[in-house]
């Protein structure tokens, strides 16, 4: 299953802190 996929987890929580950043520069 993908949800015991440590890699996967990693990354989503990586590319949500990523899209966060991004959107607080915009401001």
């Amino acid at each position: 299953k993908w949800e015991t996929n440590p890699k996967a987890w990693l990354f989503r929580i990586l590319k949500n802190a990523f899209i966060k950043r991004l959107r607080e520069k915009q401001w």
